[in-house]
C-alpha cells in the first residue's frame, strides 16, 4: 500500500530466552569460563568474572577458544558487531565496521554479493519520523486516505470513528526501527532501535533492510514500487509479499541460526525443534502488532499489514526448501498473480492456479442517479479471509475464502451512504456453495436483525438501515451491501450482472419462506 519499505522492531520479547546474563566460553583444553562480556576484538575476548561489586577481568585469546555459547569466535564477534550497528554512540568508524559485518552475513546467507557498498546513516527517531511523514505525503493525500477508510469501514475491518490517518502515521513512525529508501539508495537506522535485543544476536532490523538494499541493486525497487500502481490491488499485495518475504526469510534465518547454535548448549532438543522459521516469523510479527492502535478492529487490519512479511516469508521459505536460492531467483522472472498463490504456494509452484478472467461491469446507472464512485478493485483471497475472520471463527473463515478464482468490487456513495458490490468467481461448485452460504452467515453477523427472503439461488435481506443481496450463478456469487434502501437500484445491479433480481425471485417462488 505504501511506497517506502519499512520493518517493525519485532525481536524485543522473542529474544529474551537468549539474552544471557553471562557468557560461557568453551576452551580447546576442555575448560569453561563464564563471565560478563566486557570487550572483544579480532584477536581476543575479555570477560569480567567478578561477583557483586568485585571486578575480575580476564582476556582469552582467539586461538584458545573452541566455542562461545555454541558459536565460533568469528560468528560471535560478527553477531556482537551487528548488534552494535543499531547501538551507535558516535564512533563512526566502529559503526561502519559493524555495518560491513552485517553486509557479509547477508551476502553469505543469500549467496549474492552487493554490487556497491550500501549508503547508511544513523538518525534520531524524530528525524526518521519527519522523513517518513514526507514520504507518506508524497504517495497518499488526505483524499486517498479517506477513500481507503470508507472501503475498510464498509468491509468491516475498521470502526467508523477511527482516525485512520493517525493510525497510518503511527504505524509509519512509532514502530519503525530502520528502513531502506530506494529513491535515495540509502539505509537509515534509528539510534535506539535495538536497545532490547540480545548483544550476542545479529540485528534482524539491519539484516532485513540490507536485503532490501541488495534487492535494489539487482531489481531497482523504485521502479518495482511504481509498477505496483498499475496492477490489481491483490496482485500488488502478492508481489509486495515476495520483496518483503525474502527480506524477512533471510534476516530471520540468520538470527534463527544463531539462536539454535546459542541454544544448543542450554536448551532442550524439544525447544530447539520449536524454533522453526515459520513459527519464528509469525510469533515475532504478532509481537510487533501489540503496539498498534486499539482502533484496528478485530486485528484483521493488522493481519493485512503483516501479510507481506509473514505470508511472504513462508512463501519464500517454501521456494528455498524446494530448490534453494535458484528457485527463489526464478520467482522474480514470473511473480505470483494473487494472494491465493502466496497463501497456497503449491498453487504457484506445482499447479499454476491463475485468476479466472472476470469481466468488469459498467454501472452507469449509479452515476446517472447521483452516486459517486469511491473505489473499485480486487480484494483477493486474503482480504476476503480477513473480512470473514473478523466475524467468523478461523476454520470457517478459511473454508469461505479458499477456492477463490477472482473478484472485483465497486464502492459507490450517495449522501454519505455507501453501496458495496462484490462480484466473485470460484474454482469449483463446492467452493461456490461454501462462499454463497458463508456470505449469508457473515452478513447476519455483520448486520443485526436482518430479515431474509430466500430464492432458489439467492437471498435478499434487509433491516432498518441496510439492503443485502446474495446471488449464485454457476461458479459466480454476487454480494451487494447497500445502505441505500432502494430496491429498483438493487434490481438494476442484478440486471447488469445478469443475476436473478429480488423482484424476479419473489415472482418465481411466491411461497419462498422468510428465513432469519
Amino acid at each position: 500500500m505504501r511506497k517506502i519499505i519499512i520493518i517493525f522492531l519485532t525481536l524485543s520479547i522473542l529474544c529474551s530466552d537468549t539474552a544471557f546474563a553471562g557468557i560461557t566460553i568453551y576452551l580447546k583444553n576442555g575448560r569453561q569460563i563464564r563471565g560478563v562480556l566486557v570487550n572483544m576484538d579480532g584477536a581476543k575476548i575479555t570477560l569480567d568474572m567478578g561477583r557483586g561489586k568485585t571486578s575480575m577481568k580476564t582476556s582469552i585469546a582467539k586461538d584458545e577458544i573452541k566455542t562461545i555459547e555454541g558459536l565460533s569466535f568469528e560468528e560471535f564477534r560478527r553477531a556482537k558487531n551487528t548488534y552494535e550497528t543499531t547501538k551507535f554512540k558516535g564512533e563512526k568508524a566502529g559503526f561502519q565496521s559493524s555495518f560491513n559485518d552485517a553486509m557479509k552475513l547477508v551476502e553469505e546467507k543469500r549467496t549474492l554479493s552487493f554490487i556497491v557498498p550500501v549508503q547508511n546513516e544513523v538518525i534520531k527517531r524524530e528525524a526518521i519520523k519527519e522523513h517518513l511523514l514526507k514520504t507518506l505525503d508524497d504517495v497518499s493525500n488526505d483524499q486517498d486516505l479517506e477513500k481507503e477508510k470508507k472501503l475498510l469501514v464498509k468491509l468491516g475491518l475498521l470502526t467508523q470513528g477511527a482516525d485512520y490517518k493517525k493510525m497510518i502515521t503511527d504505524v509509519f513512525t512509532r514502530n519503525v526501527a530502520g528502513f531502506y529508501d530506494p529513491k535515495e539508495n540509502k539505509m537509515y537506522v534509528v539510534e535506539e532501535a535495538a536497545s532490547v535485543i540480545s548483544p550476542v544476536l545479529p540485528s534482524e532490523v539491519v539484516m532485513h533492510e540490507l536485503v532490501h538494499a541488495l534487492q535494489d541493486q539487482y531489481l531497482f525497487l523504485e521502479h518495482f514500487e511504481e509498477n505496483l500502481k498499475n496492477i490489481p490491488t491483490d496482485q500488488a499485495l502478492a508481489q509486495k509479499a515476495i520483496i518483503e518475504g525474502e527480506a524477512t526469510f533471510v534476516s530471520y534465518s540468520i538470527v534463527a541460526d544463531y539462536i539454535k547454535k546459542l541454544g544448543s548448549t542450554r536448551m532442550s532438543e524439544e525447544k530447539l525443534a520449536s524454533l522453526d522459521i515459520e513459527r519464528f516469523i509469525l510469533a515475532s510479527m504478532l509481537l510487533a502488532s501489540e503496539s498498534f492502535s486499539a482502533d484496528f478492529k478485530n486485528r484483521a487490519l493488522i493481519q493485512y499489514l503483516l501479510f507481506p512479511y509473514v505470508r511472504g516469508g513462508m512463501f519464500v521459505k517454501y521456494a528455498y526448501d524446494n530448490g534453494k536460492w535458484e528457485s527463489v531467483d526464478k520467482i522474480y522472472k514470473n511473480y505470483p498473480r494473487s494472494t491465493e498463490q502466496i497463501i497456497h504456494p503449491e498453487k504457484y509452484f506445482l499447479v499454476k492456479d491463475e485468476p479466472i478472467p472476470l469481466k468488469e461491469k459498467k454501472l452507469d446507472f449509479f452515476t446517472q442517479n447521483g452516486f459517486v464512485k469511491v473505489d473499485e478493485g480486487v480484494l483477493g483471497e486474503f482480504v476476503i479471509y480477513t473480512i470473514a475472520v473478523s466475524f467468523l471463527d478461523d476454520v470457517y473463515a478459511k473454508m469461505v475464502s479458499t477456492g477463490w478464482g477472482n473478484d472485483h468490487y465497486y464502492l459507490y456513495e450517495k449522501d454519505t451512504k455507501l453501496v458495496l458490490i462484490l462480484d466473485t468467481i470460484w474454482d469449483s461448485p463446492l467452493d461456490t456453495e461454501e462462499f454463497f452460504k458463508g456470505a449469508k452467515v457473515l452478513m447476519d453477523k455483520k448486520y443485526p436483525a436482518l430479515l431474509w427472503q430466500a430464492g432458489t439461488d439467492s437471498y435478499t435481506g434487509e433491516n432498518e438501515n441496510n439492503l443485502i443481496y446474495i446471488g449464485k450463478k454457476d461458479t459466480e456469487v454476487l454480494l451487494v451491501e447497500s445502505e441505500v434502501k432502494d430496491k429498483s437500484m438493487l434490481i438494476s445491479v442484478m440486471g447488469a450482472f445478469l443475476f436473478p433480481s429480488a423482484q424476479d425471485v419473489a415472482t418465481q417462488n411466491p411461497a419462498a419462506a422468510r428465513v432469519s
